[in-house]
């Protein structure tokens, strides 16, 4: 079974800034998804100290935002978060006929407001990986941030078992930190890092 693309990224690194009404925990769980990335070869770097004080919603910017917001109805009510991506010719997005795919520059990702304000993501530390990491029916901050970011990326859901790709709701009470060998794969495919 192949890895599924949605597009290529077509910048070389992406600069990203947090919302700053995100807590500091649940930031740091951000940065450290952006690593976990980072750590096969790809560059996810905070911009601006990190942070912006002004939602950005849907605009796009050559700076990607990670902020709360409103799911939009091409979403699941029950999504975590979605990867807002620009496919617009104005902002440099391209169709790439060689591969079949578009290859774009900028993308935001919208986190489930209603979820963070209710306190479904767990931020934080944790003790193991795996099924039962996490207080029961949360949904793990970090795994949810770095498989955004995989579509920023380029990346498409995953139905193998446990990639960070694989769809959402199977991240509920699980926690990985890590990216399987199909993600490392899939990301090497979609980029030229």
């Amino acid at each position: 079974m192949a890895q599924n693309y949605q597009g290529i990224q077509d910048r070389s690194a992406v600069s990203y800034r947090v919302f700053s009404g995100i807590g500091s925990t649940c930031r740091t769980d951000i940065v450290t998804a952006a690593s976990l990335w980072n750590s096969v070869g790809a560059d996810i770097t905070f911009t601006n100290s990190g942070t912006s004080s002004t939602r950005v919603g849907r605009t796009k910017s050559s700076t990607t935002y990670v902020e709360p917001g409103p799911l939009i109805p091409e979403v699941p009510a029950n999504a975590a978060a979605f990867t807002d991506i620009d496919y617009s010719s104005s902002s440099g997005a391209k169709y790439d006929y060689d591969r079949g795919l578009w290859r774009f520059r900028n993308f935001n990702v919208i986190i489930n407001e209603t979820m963070l304000a209710d306190g479904s993501f767990y931020c934080g530390p944790i003790s193991k990986v795996g099924q039962g990491a996490i207080p029961n029916g949360k949904q793990y901050l970090l795994d949810v941030a770095s498989h955004e970011f995989g579509h920023g990326l380029g990346l498409d859901h995953d139905n193998a078992v446990y990639p960070t790709m694989m769809y959402a709701p199977a991240f509920s009470s699980y926690a990985k930190r890590y990216l399987s060998e199909r993600d490392k794969t899939g990301a090497r495919n979609v980029t030229s890092w």
